[in-house]
């Protein structure tokens, strides 16, 4: 690595520059004096001491900064050297996401090769690990159940309002069709009672003009009479001297014929005027 004070290029396993004695590594700033040991170890490719430091990355101990993506390099080099400890804290990282993506298929393998090699913790991760997914899956379970039922009640809420709204427009229609019937009904009603009026106004001027000819009829045979009356007593006047004048026979209904009056005289056996 590069000194950032005097731009010498120094090892990486010096935790002060040699040139100008200036502490190149910040994260050994703090470190105590263990830890500096286990870091140089690491430095130098031990397998425990790799393993070490990546955990004092990853929990912040001993003057280390939380720095998971340093942990994840340390606890992979330590793994490259067959550190059963170093494959568990990796799987721990892979599982929860820390310094890399989550990969919890990977993180598996990585505690079953862990417990394969008589790691006490390892069995117990996978077993808790188990225990979380049997959880998650009674969850996920619960949840599609839920979902399941809230689709249900959703699905049978639209129904039921379709139902509904079937119904309505069916009573609607009804009322429509009741409304238009009453119309009609109503409509033949006015009819029946405006040609009942218009067959008693026609029933009354029939009347009427009947009352009013037969007024007329009885006018014009009171006239007639009259008319009769004053001719048997003008041929009276004139033939009285003649003999006996019978009654003028008139027509029983003469108002629409012309009136006729016939005069025959003649004499019987001894020359007299009949």
């Amino acid at each position: 690595m590069k000194c950032y004070n005097c731009n010498n290029i120094i090892s990486d396993q010096f935790m002060f520059c040699p040139h100008c004695g200036t502490n190149v590594n910040l994260d050994l700033a703090n470190a105590t004096e263990e830890a500096i040991y286990w870091y140089n170890k690491a430095q130098a490719g031990d397998a425990d001491a790799l393993n070490k430091v990546g955990i004092y990355y990853y929990q912040g101990k001993e003057g280390f900064p939380i720095d998971f993506e340093k942990a994840i390099k340390y606890f992979e080099k330590a793994r490259g050297k067959c550190s059963v400890s170093a494959s568990y804290n990796l799987a721990i990282c892979y599982y929860k996401g820390h310094g890399v993506e989550i990969n919890k298929s990977y993180a598996k393998n990585l505690l079953n090769y862990a417990k394969d090699n008589g790691h006490d913790g390892a069995a117990k991760a996978l077993f808790k690990i188990e225990q979380e997914e049997h959880a998650e899956k009674l969850r996920i379970e619960e949840e599609l159940r839920r979902q399941r039922e809230k689709e249900e009640q959703e699905r049978r809420r639209k129904e039921l309002e379709a139902y509904n709204e079937r119904r309505r427009i069916e009573e609607e229609r009804r009322r429509q069709e009741q409304l238009r019937l009453e119309a009609e009904r109503q409509k033949e009603e006015a009819e029946r009672i405006r040609l009942a009026n218009e067959r008693r106004e026609a029933e009354q001027e029939r009347l009427r003009i009947e009352a009013e000819e037969r007024r007329k009829r009885e006018a014009e045979l009171e006239r007639i009479r009259q008319e009769n009356l004053r001719k048997q007593k003008e041929e009276e006047e004139l033939l009285k001297s003649f003999g006996k004048v019978e009654p003028i026979i008139g027509m029983k209904d003469p108002y629409y014929y012309r009136n006729k009056m016939h005069r025959t005289f003649g004499r019987d056996r001894k020359g007299n005027i009949i």
